[in-house]
């Protein structure tokens, strides 16, 4: 079983001076239980953070893949396994975010998608679609 840990933020994301090309879209992974909260107070770090056995404090993992996030979600160690088999896929305007807040995430061991780091809350407005992946 893979062990999650915590990323030091600093040596991970991308400086705000380097340009990142960033997407119209993102997506987001939830699980069910956490649907009524986000609708409520948005995207949390602290809810993010146990799709994934690896995380940065503070930040939310975003993908140009959403296939990528569903595998990383279905790995975690953090959640019982029939939580696994409810989740969202949550589709992300970047156009509404704070774009001084969004990061290319630099330990990306996929080096074919791009992950980015959201570093705060992602308000509920932000969300276009949410897909259940089944």
């Amino acid at each position: 079983m893979e062990e999650s840990f915590i990323v030091d933020t600093e040596s991970v994301i991308s400086s705000k001076e380097d340009s990142i090309e960033l997407p119209r879209y993102l997506y987001h992974i939830i699980y069910v239980c956490d649907i009524l909260r986000i609708k409520k107070y948005g995207i949390e770090p602290e809810i993010s953070q146990k799709a994934y056995n690896e995380y940065v404090n503070g930040c939310i993992f975003l993908s140009t893949e959403a296939n990528l996030l569903v595998k990383m979600a279905k790995e975690s160690d953090k959640v019982d396994s029939d939580m696994k088999e409810n989740i969202f896929i949550m589709k992300i305007n970047t156009d509404k975010l704070n774009q001084n807040l969004i990061f290319k995430y630099n330990e990306s061991k996929n080096t074919n998608q791009s992950i980015f780091l959201y570093h705060g809350n992602i308000p509920y407005e932000c969300v276009q679609m949410i897909y259940v992946f089944e």
